[in-house]
């Protein structure tokens, strides 16, 4: 295959390979500069070599043909250069983003396979989201660091992948793990915690994974520490933390730090890193007291490790409960700090029939102590798999200087959907243009694919974030809104609905006290709804709809719908793989329904942020220019406004 390049001032080319060749011959990489008076550069990858980035430095000024032999290019860029930072990288591999085909509000990787967010933070005026990226193809594979920034949460660019997989792991095809999820400050060069605008340090916090394939018992998981000071590039890790038990599962991953944990006790302002794990049940404290969790009483949860495993299918193991693992600094300055084991600060015994918690998070909120995690392996009624529990509450404070725990007052979920997973919070604190003083608390979520929604394309990526929410408690209940920056910027012109030809009007205003059925053709297949329906009515929607072969190799139409019965929402499909379940709402009224729908992406905020869903939808027409959303509405009254999303591309 044959790449044309323009260097066009960058400096480098970073190139993610893959030996196809018959260990004979080493993958061979030839840049030939269209200027004879240029030396060609080449770049060999050695048979003995599984994968690797292969890093070529490029006159700036020069253009290039690349030709590759005895390898596959996963994924490649320009980088280097002056000013990077602001400039991105730019990818020379596919990238099809900019189409009209793909979500453009919602933030994916060019293509390959993205999962959890990682390391978010805000430094010098941009915000960082660093990700899971598998840069060798759909499905999930060795751990890299992924790199985007933004300067209003919404426009992302591309930056170099940050992080890499041990260099054992990309050679052997018998090792697995890599870079896995992590978290993020910011400080000062002297290491003391500071607002990212003020600071000159990124520090990171991740877990290193190994394991022999198909060998659980072999999982080797520490967790390490990096420094960036130009918000591109790391120094050499260093290890922080290590199982501090035989207790401890092996399981032992996703640090989070954070330093309002212990706001209200007298080590206010220690940071802590939570991880999550599993321990001996015989450890967790009798049930009620702090340290423990409930179990909800409106539904039925049970242990599954696919997504459709259905109740009874596999037996949970009761011997072990997921737990946070609490460690706290030694030290208010990161550059001196040490982490102590501090103890579970949480097991959930509510539900201890799942596996372990994933993607962790701790932080306080509105006055209140908050923990989330993401439960491995649980499936509920209404269909969700592998949901994010939050809890709200206090620290008891007797052994906040010891082992502290949470007392647990309120629990919820974070989302009632298919597909949020892995969401991770960030404190963002800065002043904007006009002075005002910023201080909220964002996070963003994975949208992930646990059912097989979307069609595997080439040239399309498999995973995508969330728009970034705005947290709060309010009476105990940990609530998320759009944050204001999506208003602003991604909202568009309204749309006109029209009624259909059996409806009781002739045409559509706001607001209906009629039982209204109307529609509206959307060529950008990209738009937001505000539904406030009367109180206690109930509607239908069709948010999209198209063909899709079946596993059976049949076309039937496939279809998206958001309705309400006056007390709670439910999310269902019609010809896709989730169409069994009714992902409904935890609420008993509703009075207002934000939906944002982006190219088969959907993020449905119920009440102002009491309750959010999101859940996926594809078609065999996805990917079709001529494709357009068919929105429709039966049965409604109340008002409705319906808007473009912008593209943030």
């Amino acid at each position: 295959m044959t790449i044309t390049i323009n260097a066009d001032g960058y400096t480098g080319i970073e190139l993610f390979a893959e030996y196809t060749g018959t260990n004979t011959e080493p993958g061979i990489v030839h840049l030939i500069p269209l200027d004879s008076c240029e030396d060609a550069i080449t770049a060999y990858l050695p048979s003995t070599e599984r994968r690797s980035r292969l890093d070529l430095a490029i006159n700036p000024n020069a253009q290039y043909t690349l030709k590759y032999d005895n390898l596959r290019l996963g994924f490649g860029y320009l980088t280097g250069g002056k000013d990077l930072i602001n400039r991105g990288i730019r990818i020379i591999t596919t990238d099809t983003r900019s189409s009209g085909n793909r979500p453009n509000a919602h933030f994916e990787p060019a293509q390959h396979w993205m999962n959890d967010p990682n390391g978010l933070c805000r430094f010098q005026g941009r915000y960082h989201l660093f990700y899971q990226f598998n840069p060798y193809g759909w499905q999930w594979d060795d751990m890299h660091w992924g790199h985007a920034i933004s300067k209003d949460l919404i426009h992302w660019m591309d930056l170099p992948i940050a992080l890499l997989p041990q260099p054992e792991i990309s050679r052997s095809e018998e090792l697995t793990g890599g870079a896995f999820s992590g978290s993020a400050l910011t400080t000062d060069r002297n290491g003391h915690i500071v607002p990212g605008d003020e600071a000159d340090i990124i520090r990171i916090y991740l877990t290193r994974h190994w394991a022999r394939l198909g060998h659980p018992e072999s999982v080797v998981e520490t967790q390490t520490t990096a420094i960036s000071t130009d918000g591109l590039t790391f120094s050499p890790e260093t290890t922080v933390i290590e199982r501090p038990s035989e207790e401890t599962g092996l399981d032992f991953r996703d640090p989070k730090i954070d330093t309002t944990l212990f706001d209200g006790t007298t080590i206010k302002g220690t940071p802590a890193i939570v991880v999550a794990t599993n321990m001996p049940s015989t450890c967790a404290p009798e049930l009620g007291a702090p340290g423990t969790t409930p179990r909800p009483l409106d539904d039925n949860y049970w242990f599954g490790t696919a997504p459709f495993s259905n109740p009874q299918q596999e037996s949970a193991d009761f011997s072990r409960t997921p737990a946070l693992a609490l460690f706290r600094a030694t030290d208010t300055n990161l550059n001196k700090a040490s982490w102590e084991y501090a103890g579970p600060l949480l097991f959930e015994t509510g539900l201890s029939e799942s596996y372990t918690y994933e993607c962790p998070d701790i932080f306080t909120l509105d006055e209140s102590a908050v923990a989330v995690g993401s439960l491995m392996h649980l499936h509920d009624d209404s269909g969700r798999f592998q949901p994010i529990r939050w809890y709200t509450g206090t620290l008891e404070t007797a052994s906040v200087q010891h082992s502290p725990k949470l007392n647990v007052n309120h629990t919820g979920w974070c989302d009632f959907g298919s597909c949020y997973y892995a969401v991770q919070s960030f404190r963002d604190r800065h002043c904007a243009a006009d002075g005002t003083l910023i201080n909220r608390r964002i996070a963003i979520g994975w949208l992930c694919d646990w059912y097989g929604v979307r069609i595997e394309r080439d040239d399309y990526a498999n995973g995508a974030m969330g728009l970034p929410r705005e947290l709060h408690v309010v009476d105990g209940r940990l609530i998320s809104y759009p944050v204001e920056e999506i208003y602003e910027l991604l909202l568009g012109d309204e749309i006109h609905l029209t009624p259909t030809p059996d409806s009781r009007m002739t045409e559509y205003s706001s607001p209906c006290n009629h039982d209204l059925d109307a529609h509206a053709v959307i060529p950008s297949h990209a738009y937001y709804a505000d539904i406030r329906p009367d109180p206690g009515t109930s509607f239908e929607t069709t948010l999209v709809s198209g063909q899709r072969r079946q596993p059976d190799g049949t076309v039937a139409n496939a279809s998206l719908h958001v309705s309400s019965d006056g007390s709670a929402v439910h999310l269902t499909t019609i010809g896709l793989p989730t169409d069994s379940f009714n992902y409904t709402s935890k609420t008993n009224r509703i009075n207002r329904i934000e939906v944002f729908y982006d190219h088969g992406i959907t993020e449905v905020f119920v009440n102002n942020g009491e309750d959010v869903g999101s859940i996926l939808f594809d078609c065999d027409e996805f990917d079709s220019p001529d494709f357009a959303t068919d929105f429709t509405l039966r049965g409604f009254s109340g008002s409705l406004v319906l808007r473009k999303l912008r593209s943030a591309r």
